[in-house]
């Protein structure tokens, strides 16, 4: 149709009857008008998805914003980030994380006792509560200041490798008696996991062909239900205390030939071992079993397989 010519009355309110985005006029299509955002064309074409709130038209994507926004931007540090090569080589590098729901943190760890401690001493709800229903006055344990180092899970099993080191560039000072007094405190947290440490030797033989001798180590172990085997080395000069509530407490052969018993009851034991001075372990369960042997050379078998799964406590 020409340009000049009009559309008669009765052809033009024919096509008005229509929507305008459905009118062809001679091969072109005019612009559609931009239609009012009601509710229902809201819900008939909602905006694409995104996390920004302004820019979403979902009542969900401004809630799962909300929650990012309520969670810790910086999350603790963790020994689990850290390669256990990078703690064993000769640079000595200072350790005092806190690891949390960590899923086995297995590895090899060198504790710095120079590091600055973390909080004032263990969580895990402070021990399932130990020191409730009256008991006013706090047992001595291991851990009396925070520790420097913690790997605790909920339900994870932990296999570790546990040592101490002093760092070269530790100020004279600082140290005390060549380093000798000074204590690696540690602690290990699980309530289900099972546990499995082994101590490393203090004496230490570097290329050099000179002995020196590493830090103390204040070792305290908890587990509400699960089991804890515990390796101690042939240098482990201390006292260690164990305690089940409702556990089985195991001494592997070449750990009693050492150890001089200061206390033992139905549900603890105390003894040293060497000296008696220095190295401090503490280990802790309500339901689960204690296993203490010396490292490299006892060995736990299990026995009963299937049927002691079945009927331990």
């Amino acid at each position: 149709m020409a340009s000049g010519q009009h559309w008669p009355s009765a052809v033009l309110s024919q096509q008005l009857a229509y929507p305008l985005s459905t009118m062809i006029l001679q091969g072109q299509t005019p612009a559609p008008p931009v239609p009012e955002k009601t509710k229902e064309t809201i819900m008939d074409n909602p905006p694409p998805y995104t996390l920004d709130p302004e820019r979403s038209g979902t009542i969900r994507s401004t809630r799962a914003l909300a929650t990012i926004e309520r969670k810790p931007t910086a999350p603790l540090a963790s020994v689990c980030q850290v390669s256990p090569d990078s703690i064993l080589s000769a640079s000595f590098q200072k350790f005092g994380f806190l690891v949390i729901d960590c899923n086995g943190c297995p590895g090899t760890y060198y504790i710095d006792p120079s590091t600055p401690a973390h909080g004032e001493g263990p969580t895990i709800k402070t021990r399932y509560g130990r020191w409730k229903k009256g008991k006013s006055k706090k047992k001595k344990g291991v851990v009396d200041s925070g520790p420097h180092a913690s790997f605790q899970t909920r339900s994870g099993n932990m296999k570790l490798q546990l040592g101490s080191t002093l760092n070269p560039d530790t100020p004279t000072s600082s140290r005390s008696l060549e380093g000798s007094e000074e204590r690696a405190n540690i602690f290990i947290g699980t309530r289900k996991g099972k546990v499995e440490v082994t101590l490393l030797p203090r004496e230490a033989m570097p290329s050099g062909g000179m002995t020196t001798k590493r830090p103390f180590i204040g070792l305290d172990v908890f587990s509400r239900s699960g089991d804890v085997i515990m390796y101690l080395p042939e240098t482990f000069s201390g006292v260690v205390r164990v305690e089940s509530v409702k556990g089985e407490m195991r001494f592997l052969p070449a750990l009693t030939e050492g150890m001089r018993v200061l206390k033992n009851t139905e549900r603890e034991t105390m003894f040293t071992l060497g000296d008696g001075q220095g190295d401090l372990c503490e280990i802790f369960t309500r339901k689960g079993r204690i296993v203490l042997g010396v490292a490299g050379r006892d060995a736990l078998k299990e026995e009963g397989g299937f049927w002691r799964k079945l009927f331990s406590r």
